[in-house]
């Protein structure tokens, strides 16, 4: 008898511990020069394993891609950004012009290639996560930003750039693993509030950080939410609002 692991490539893909499933084969011996029927299937199961590995290797990803209207549309603008600007066509062309633009400044076409050591500490200081799908199987992403810790961030050397750069990494998983297709797709997200405190909204740190992240995903993520849903707001959430509505593009505030 011989066991023969097959690996279970959906779980690896989407990041939890890949499992591994046994199947114990015969061994019978065949006649001379003829292939047994397990060997096939191993021979099968390994081209199977190195196409899908081929596939997880191509994590290089654009501003646009195929279905997102770019290609039809005579400036190569995609369907989001049109959207984003109402149908301006300069405005429109200027803001993903922009976003291309920042996109090579800091590579991150090639984001998700490059090793990110920071990960854990980064998740830590910023805890987020997605729990599922909301009825229209759109994607749910949790952020609890009552819970920030910045002395966290500054124990372990993680700068205000290293947290954007992280939440800039996580998008981008989102919308190329995750949920590749279609390209137009967009998520619920909960903005959870339970903990935030008036001082966290006086720090001037914490607050240099937020606008810069809110900012960053308006311009270069645009038309990507379904809703946003703020959850376990203290009775001043007004007051934060407020300072954060200038920079909420119309169609979020809506």
């Amino acid at each position: 008898m011989k066991v023969t692991a097959v690996l279970d490539i959906e779980s690896a893909f989407f990041g939890n511990d890949a499992s591994i499933h046994e199947t114990k084969q015969d061994t019978e011996e065949e006649e001379e020069g003829e292939e047994s029927e397990p060997q096939k299937r191993n021979e099968t199961e390994i081209e199977s394993m190195n196409a899908t590995k081929e596939m997880l290797l191509n994590l290089t990803f654009y501003a646009s891609k195929p279905g997102d209207g770019s290609e039809s549309d005579p400036d190569g603008i995609p369907h989001r950004f049109l959207t984003m600007q109402k149908g301006c066509r300069t405005k429109a062309k200027e803001a993903f012009d922009a976003t291309v633009s920042w996109r090579n400044q800091y590579d991150i076409n090639n984001i998700l290639r490059r090793p990110h050591p920071q990960y854990d500490a980064c998740k830590c200081i910023f805890p987020h996560y997605f729990p599922g799908r909301d009825p229209a199987q759109n994607i749910i992403f949790v952020q609890r930003v009552g819970v920030i810790d910045m002395e966290v961030a500054h124990k372990n050397n993680v700068s205000m750039d290293d947290l954007i750069m992280h939440y800039v990494y996580i998008v981008e998983y989102c919308w190329n693993m995750i949920e590749p297709g279609p390209p137009d797709g967009i998520m619920t997200s909960v903005i959870d509030m339970e903990g935030v405190s008036f001082e966290m909204v006086r720090n001037s740190e914490m607050m240099h950080f937020a606008k810069r992240f809110v900012k960053i995903m308006s311009c270069n993520y645009p038309s990507r939410s379904y809703k946003t849903l703020v959850i376990n707001a203290p009775r001043w959430f007004n007051v934060g609002y407020k300072i954060f509505k200038p920079l909420l593009r119309e169609s979020t505030r809506e």
